[in-house]
């Protein structure tokens, strides 16, 4: 996807393309997240904090699905150890979901 967005860039106006493509880079978080192969899962996060703009929250469907992921990314960081991931990742997800409770309280538990 990421090569059709350099090939035609004005796929990358289009509300649909936009969340068909962070949808695609959250799943593939998730699944390194649950392979257990963070470094992985950090590029693909690199990359979607990169195209992510205003009009694609309002998909309520991404928004829902990026909470759970960044949980799982936490969950994984607390489970493993590294208690300062597992924050940033919360930090960073409350950014494109700020009324999340389920990040909040994940973050208020490691305070």
């Amino acid at each position: 996807m990421k090569d059709y967005a350099r090939r035609f860039e004005n796929l990358n106006q289009h509300p649909r393309f936009l969340s068909l493509r962070v949808l695609t880079l959250l799943d593939q978080m998730n699944d390194k997240f649950i392979a257990e192969k963070p470094s992985e899962a950090e590029i693909y996060r690199e990359e979607l904090e990169e195209i992510m703009n205003p009009q694609i929250l309002n998909n309520a469907d991404v928004v829902h699905y990026m909470q759970a992921v960044y949980s799982r990314g936490a969950a994984y960081y607390f489970r493993t150890g590294r208690k300062t991931q597992a924050k940033n990742i919360l930090e960073s997800g409350l950014r494109y979901a700020p009324d999340s409770y389920e990040l909040k309280s994940k973050l208020d538990a490691l305070r």
